[in-house]
């Protein structure tokens, strides 16, 4: 992306991985049963402090059979932190069922571990707690017979973006995709379809499109004759001066209308009056299915303050579901920039997407074998200055944006010396279609190894940040990730893509495959230099293997691919001694690099069936001749 007017930059260094114990994998039944493989609960001394929550959990007792709320079980521990200090790490065990918030679960400096000790929010042993964000929706009545729309009562004042029905992520009602029409003007778009100046709520009308990397989404402002405008700043924002090539120059489809509520599965809030409107399969009847509408933007924020980090605070086993963000929905839309980062206000301001669990200012923060699933916004983000955070055998599906924001594009606030490892990401950028699986911005000491993404409209790891300034870090190691479907949306990305100068660096024994749009299934874009390429498996890639963009100094070596085609647009970059496949026939090397990537045995994912798993199904059927073509 050539983005000359943003200077920021990126960089990274080295971290010792240490393995997380392994336990059994438990059989997925439905992703909100599903038990993660991970269960890395501490050893509890006798004299050790451990309480217990429950979702009825109340009163003060916090024990096995007398369990508290999740809220007193925090105030409990920071009392006891504050009186007596810790000599010994505390528990609290959350016991399986849906915790429903009705607001955001914070944890601050007050409730970080002391004298080296650690705070532990574990799944109790065999169950699955759920953090959720989420409200059941019942009462159903049938409202239009001859269309079979039902409806039921939400209350005004509630808004939403998303819907789940029996745990999966419903289709907000919408028309046709690439319509007709819909030619770009001054304030919007022209020659669109002269019935939408009789629909209702106009306002709420969401205009969505897609230029190369990005994704837009405006609201509209009015709609005369067949004339159409939207809201600023979203139109400001994604079509004017900062904005290259235009911007927001195509309607990819139009989204929230009543009168878009044409298919089965569809649905439809009119937060006005407060009534959702949903069209079930035929014959079907909404009263025999579970409905869940998110309210929450964040679940979880964990912050630091001022020069005190939140630190020694462990998670795992936990399920973080069911959040909104209602900012798209609004006169600011959703203006992308890039990877989750979007224009917002008059001043064209960036933000990041937030998530559904939020760090700040952390230190010894872990995460391991949880669960994040049904979100609206981003997964989990890592920021101002976070250090030694360890997010390792998570699983992230179904997620609107990124799955993991590790970092900020602020070259002040530097996070650093962390690991991501064995995580399983996959079916995210569900609604903003630029979200990434890993994206990492001004860092420092981060590994991103063994995780495993899958089915993404975007980039799957995205590293840096800057457009071409200098950098004073480095040291960063991406490898051993598997990568498979992506890049099926949007252009101009790649399996790994890296922004600014990173000297120090590597991508090794990495596993990318099928990646049908632009650029490079590995990708030193604007001012990318200091990277060591080597041991990495690309296959199926409709483009190059590799694609260097004004950058300089990067030496790409041993690695293996089945297209041949490369792009050097830089100075002092040595390419050499590339494996060119052809009719399948794999070195020993480069089928022991696609073995080894990915998530690791023991951890939630690994071992999953795939169309790129090596083996004799997969490695004859690539067409070489047509590089175009052999990612299909």
């Amino acid at each position: 992306m050539r983005i000359s007017r943003l200077l920021h930059l990126v960089a990274l260094c080295t971290f010792t991985f240490i393995p997380v114990p392994e336990t059994a994998h438990a059989r997925l039944q439905s992703i909100l049963n599903f038990i993660p493989a991970i269960l890395a609960h501490p050893t509890i001394k006798p004299d050790a402090g451990v309480l217990y929550v429950a979702p009825s959990g109340n009163g003060t007792g916090c024990t096995i059979n007398t369990p508290c709320s999740l809220t007193t079980a925090r105030d409990r521990v920071r009392s006891l932190i504050s009186s007596q200090g810790m000599s010994t790490d505390i528990t609290v065990y959350l016991r399986g069922g849906t915790y429903r918030l009705n607001s955001t679960f914070e944890l601050s400096s007050a409730d970080s571990g002391t004298n080296g000790h650690t705070i532990h929010y574990n799944a109790y042993p065999g169950e699955t707690p759920v953090i959720s964000g989420g409200t059941i929706v019942t009462g159903w009545s049938l409202y239009d017979v001859n269309h079979e729309i039902y409806r039921a009562r939400t209350g005004t004042g509630i808004n939403f973006r998303q819907l789940y029905v029996n745990g999966q992520r419903a289709v907000r009602a919408r028309g046709v995709e690439n319509p007709e029409g819909y030619n770009q003007n001054a304030t919007g778009f022209t020659d669109i379809d002269p019935l939408m100046q009789g629909w209702n709520n106009k306002e709420d009308i969401e205009i969505v499109g897609f230029n190369e990397w990005r994704s837009f989404r405006c609201p509209v402002a009015g709609i005369s004759g067949t004339s159409m405008s939207l809201q600023n700043p979203c139109w400001t924002n994604s079509s004017g001066a900062y904005q290259p090539d235009d911007g927001f120059t195509k309607v990819a489809w139009i989204e929230n209308s009543y009168e878009l509520l044409d298919e089965p599965g569809e649905w439809y809030l009119d937060h006005h009056f407060g009534y959702l409107y949903y069209k079930p399969a035929p014959n079907g009847n909404p009263d025999q299915e579970i409905f869940i509408y998110p309210r929450l933007q964040t679940l979880m924020s964990i912050h630091g303050t001022g020069p005190v980090p939140v630190k020694n605070i462990h998670f795992s086993g936990i399920t973080f579901a069911h959040t909104t963000w209602l900012t798209p929905s609004g006169p600011n839309g959703y203006a992308d920039l890039q990877a989750g980062f979007h224009f917002i206000g008059e001043d064209g301001s960036i933000e990041k997407t937030p998530a559904a669990v939020q760090v700040s200012q952390g230190s010894t923060i872990t995460f391991t074998g949880n669960t994040f699933v049904h979100l609206g916004g981003a997964g989990l983000t890592i920021a101002e200055n976070s250090t030694d955070i360890q997010i390792i055998g998570n699983r992230f599906e179904d997620i609107s944006s990124s799955a993991i924001q590790f970092g900020d594009i602020d070259p002040n606030s530097i996070s650093s010396h962390s690991i991501i490892s064995n995580n399983l990401i996959r079916e995210i950028g569900r609604e903003y279609h630029d979200g990434v699986g890993i994206f990492a911005g001004y860092v420092k000491s981060v590994i991103i190894e063994h995780n495993e993404l899958r089915n993404l409209p975007y980039s799957g790891i995205s590293i840096g940040w800057g457009w071409g300034m200098d950098s004073s870090a480095g040291d960063n190691i991406i490898r051993a990730n598997w990568m498979e479907d992506y890049m099926h949306t949007l252009h101009d990305g790649g399996g790994i893509y890296t922004l600014s100068p990173q000297p120090r660096s590597e991508i090794n024994h990495n596993y990318l495959c099928r990646q049908p749009h632009s650029h490079g299934a590995i990708y030193p874009d604007e001012g990318t230099s200091g990277y060591l390429i080597h041991d990495n498996v690309i296959l199926h890639t409709g483009d190059s293997w590799l694609f260097i963009h004004n950058g300089d100094n990067n030496t790409a070596t041993d690695n293996f691919t089945d297209n041949g085609h490369f792009v050097n647009q830089g100075l002092s970059n040595v390419i050499g001694n590339t494996t060119i496949v052809q009719a399948g026939n794999w070195p020993q090397d480069a089928l022991t690099i696609m073995q080894n990537a990915g998530v690791s045995t023991g951890y939630q994912g690994s071992g999953q069936p795939s169309f790129c798993r090596p083996g004799a199904t997969i490695l004859f059927v690539e067409d070489d001749a047509d590089p175009e073509k052999s990612w299909n």
